[in-house]
Formats: C-alpha cells, structure tokens, sequence
C-alpha cells in the first residue's frame, strides 16, 4: 500500500472467504491487520475492497507478463457492469465494518 486502507479477501474454489486482511499505508490498530503488503501464492481466489476515500496499491508479478493469461475470472463473482455487482462488493465490504 502506498496510500489508504484496502480490505484484501482470498476465498475458495466455491466463493467462501478464507481470509480476510487489512492493507494500510499507515499501521492501524485492527483486527486482521497485515500491513503494508502481502504475498499472495499463484492459484488462489481473492479481490479487494477500498476501505478509505483514496488507495493507492502496487502489486508486483513475475515476468514476463502475458495479457492473454494474466487474469482468470470465476463463475461465483459477477462480472464488472453486470448484475450483482453491487451487492456482492457491498457485501465484501460489510466484512471489514466491523473493525473500523
């Protein structure tokens, strides 16, 4: 994190959260605070939820990066723009509640 606050979720094959992190640029004192950054194996389910006005994060990937095969998408998770979208974040969202 470079700057504000990030709620980061891994979850299983079936959308189950597994896990659930706060990313800060500042440490906070916080249930699930994990600092300023993570590292995240290849092969797990996860997104992310902005928690402040402003975040800022920087991810860094082995190379070389192929745009072809960069991203994979799961049947669970609605698409951006699509239906269910915005209950599924707000409910993502609702998960770090109550820890502000």
């Amino acid at each position: 994190m470079l700057e504000g606050e990030v709620g980061f979720l891994i979850f299983d094959d079936e959308g189950k959260v597994l896990q659930r992190l706060r990313l800060s640029a500042q440490p906070v004192e916080r249930p699930h605070y994990a600092g300023m950054g993570i590292d995240i194996p290849a092969g797990f389910w996860h997104t992310l939820v902005v928690l402040s006005d402003v975040a800022v994060c920087y991810e860094v990937k082995p190379g070389p990066y192929e745009v072809s095969v960069d991203k994979e998408f799961v049947d669970w998770a609605p698409h951006e723009g699509t239906p269910g979208t915005q209950a599924a974040l707000a409910g993502w969202e609702r998960l770090f509640e109550t820890e502000a």
